[in-house]
């Protein structure tokens, strides 16, 4: 775990990061195999799952955590700076969103219909990793 890889993932998005701010915080959680830090009450981001993370933590299951931005909500610049243990009860495991169920198999004569439903499939799929709700 290092700065080297919060930089590396940071250089990936723009400035501020606006609406790619938690799928920022998803990357390099999933890259360090760690989890984001459940929030909801003072300054978070919404979540699907959790109802809201913070913008700048990224935790282990065990509690440690690390600041991960300088100044996260305008210039998200990149740190990792331990910070002191958090309630490992507000992990939130970044592959906690499961996949969508596959969609069903479209009828034998109706190629049209079932090219739309892989299509609705796979873009909800993408939408549910890159943290964008309905």
């Amino acid at each position: 775990m290092s700065l080297d890889t919060v930089r590396q993932i940071r250089s990936r998005y723009g400035t501020p990061l606006g609406t790619r701010h938690l799928a920022f915080l998803m990357d390099v959680a999933a890259t360090l195999t760690l989890g984001l830090v459940q929030k909801t009450s003072g300054s978070f981001l919404p979540h699907p799952t959790a109802g809201g993370v913070s913008h700048d933590v990224v935790m282990a299951r065990t509690g440690e955590a690390w600041d991960i931005l300088i100044d996260a909500e305008n210039e998200a610049r990149p740190a990792f700076n331990p910070i002191a243990p958090i309630d490992p009860h507000r992990y939130v495991a970044v592959e906690s969103q499961p996949d969508p169920p596959p969609p069903p198999s479209p009828p034998p004569n109706d190629d049209v219909l079932g090219q739309l439903v892989l299509l609705n499939h796979t873009l909800r799929k993408l939408a549910a990793h890159l943290g964008v709700t309905d």
